[in-house]
């Protein structure tokens, strides 16, 4: 019962790993553009008002040179970041969610299968009170 239900929850915590992964890739992108549109990156340039319009101002003073962080930033948000279909961000979502489940899951079976002590082969090194020795 302890093999088979240590390897349970081990699949399910790397695969539970795993979804989370590519989840995060998936929407990653909508998130960077949506980060850069609150903080005032536009598709047709910096929002007047914007944080992004007064880091321009103060630190590049209205001239900004190519391949600079800001520049980068801008080029995303004008779309210069490929943004998958609303189909692909929802799938990126559901995996966040297996993912965390999965990996949830694995962690309680393996709570489950070991009960929060040490198993079998390993209470040599425990005193009569369950405490480790030193």
């Amino acid at each position: 019962m302890v093999a088979s239900g240590a390897l349970l929850a081990a699949g399910a915590m790397v695969v539970g790993g795993v979804l989370l992964v590519t989840g995060a890739v998936l929407i990653a992108p909508a998130l960077a553009v949506g980060a850069l549109g609150l903080v005032g990156f536009s598709a047709i340039g910096p929002v007047a008002g914007s944080i992004a319009a007064a880091i321009q101002s103060v630190i590049y003073g209205g001239a900004v040179g190519a391949g600079s962080l800001f520049a980068l930033c801008q080029s995303a948000a004008m779309g210069g970041i490929v943004v998958g279909s609303l189909a692909e961000i929802a799938a990126g979502v559901a995996e966040l969610v297996t993912g965390a489940a999965s990996l949830l899951g694995g962690v309680l079976v393996g709570l489950r299968v070991y009960g929060g002590k040490n198993d079998d082969n390993n209470t040599a090194a425990l005193a009569p009170n369950n405490r480790p020795t030193l």
